[in-house]
C-alpha cells in the first residue's frame, strides 16, 4: 500500500532526499530509516516510477497538475497546521497559486440541509448569493468544499462578480469543473480547484471530512453567517472570527 501522510513525513525527516534510497536493498533501506517502516515496502513502492509515470501522463491529458511538497507552489501553511497530517500531493486544476493566497472561509449555519421548508432554503440560498458577491467586491478569495446547494451559491455568486475561489472537492476533477461558468473562471484564472485524493474517485463521507481539515487548515479567517429563525431576509452583518 502507498505511504500515509504520517509514513510519508516520517521517510522525509528520516531521508530529506529519497531519491538516495532508489536501488537499495530492502534491508539497506531498513536500516537507513531506522526500522520505521519496512524495507520491502519501500523499495516496491520505489520501483513503480515507470507505472507513476503513466499516470502523471493521464494527469496531465486531462488538465491536472500534480503538487507535491517538493514544489514551490504547495501551500506552506498546510505543512505548518497539519504538520504531518498533511497531504503528500495535491491534484490541482486551475491557478494554483491562489492556494497560497489569504483566504477567507464563510460558513453557513444551518445550511439547507437542516431547513424544514422550500422557504428556508430559498432564503439560505439567497443569504448565500449576497455573501458570495460581498466577497468578491472586498476582494475576498474564498476556500470552500462546495457540496451543498448553500457552498455552491457562494461559490457561482463570487465568481459572477469576478472573485476568486479555491475549491478543496471530495469527489471526481471531472464533476468539479463540469460548470461552464467554472472553467471560464479557471481560464481566467480566478478558480483552483484541487483534492488531495485521486481525482478520478467519487465522493465519500470520509473524504469531506479529510478535505474540511484542509480548507480550516488554509482559511485565514473565517466569517460566520447565521440566519435569524424567524426573518424571511437575509442577514446583514456577519460575525469574523480568526483561525
Amino acid at each position: 500500500p502507498a505511504l500515509s501522510a504520517g509514513e510519508f513525513w516520517g521517510l522525509l525527516n528520516l531521508s530529506p532526499d529519497p531519491s538516495i534510497l532508489v536501488g537499495l536493498a530492502a534491508g539497506e533501506v531498513e536500516a537507513l530509516l531506522g526500522g520505521s517502516l519496512d524495507g520491502t515496502r519501500v523499495v516496491a513502492l520505489l520501483e513503480r516510477g515507470s507505472s507513476v509515470g503513466l499516470m502523471l501522463q493521464r494527469l496531465e491529458q486531462s488538465g491536472i497538475e500534480v503538487l507535491t511538497t517538493f514544489d514551490g507552489a504547495y501551500p506552506a501553511r498546510l505543512r505548518d497546521e497539519l504538520g504531518s497530517g498533511a497531504p503528500p500531493i495535491l491534484h490541482v486544476v486551475g491557478e494554483a497559486a491562489l492556494l497560497s493566497s489569504e483566504l477567507s472561509l464563510i460558513v453557513m449555519q444551518g445550511d439547507e440541509n437542516s431547513a424544514n421548508n422550500g422557504d428556508s432554503r430559498a432564503e439560505w440560498g439567497a443569504a448565500a448569493e449576497i455573501e458570495g458577491s460581498r466577497a468578491a467586491e472586498l476582494g475576498k478569495t474564498l476556500i470552500s468544499l462546495a457540496r451543498s446547494n448553500v457552498d455552491r451559491a457562494l461559490v457561482s455568486s463570487a465568481l459572477d462578480a469576478g472573485g476568486r475561489e479555491v475549491v478543496i472537492t471530495a469527489g471526481t476533477l471531472d464533476a468539479a469543473t463540469s460548470d461552464p461558468e467554472w472553467r471560464r473562471a479557471i481560464i481566467a484564472g480566478r478558480l483552483c480547484v484541487a483534492t488531495p485524493y485521486d481525482p478520478f474517485t467519487a465522493f465519500t463521507d470520509g473524504k469531506a471530512l479529510g478535505c474540511l481539515k484542509i480548507i480550516n487548515a488554509l482559511a485565514l479567517e473565517t466569517i460566520k453567517l447565521e440566519l435569524e429563525p424567524e426573518s424571511s431576509n437575509p442577514p446583514e452583518d456577519t460575525e469574523q472570527l480568526t483561525l
